[in-house]
């Protein structure tokens, strides 16, 4: 008789954390989706000279997620700053920071 009911437990007890986890499972997934499809994702790729990016043109309120993985030899940063305003190139990185 015990036996029956040490299989009995072990049963109910497999099919709570079976249900527990397919409840995780599509919190988890409905939590994911929601976002998915508003978020633009932008993949760029950083060389020691170069920088490359999946998307060029951007809207403005729309939301975008970026994934940049560095392919070079030395550290990168990546920095989002406004549209070009008069010649940036002879800005110091100080200035660039600040703008950013």
């Amino acid at each position: 008789m015990s036996k029956f009911i040490d299989k009995e437990k072990k049963c109910s007890r497999s099919k709570k954390i079976y249900i527990i986890l397919i409840a995780a499972g599509l919190l988890l997934a409905a939590c994911g989706g929601q976002g998915a499809s508003d978020t633009g994702e932008v993949k760029i790729t950083l060389t020691d000279f170069g920088i490359e990016s999946s998307m060029t043109n951007f809207k403005a309120g729309v939301p975008y997620h970026f994934a940049v993985t560095n392919e070079g030899l030395i550290n990168h940063e990546i920095m989002i700053l406004p549209p070009a305003m008069g010649d940036m190139m002879d800005m110091d990185m100080g200035e660039l920071d600040e703008m950013a």
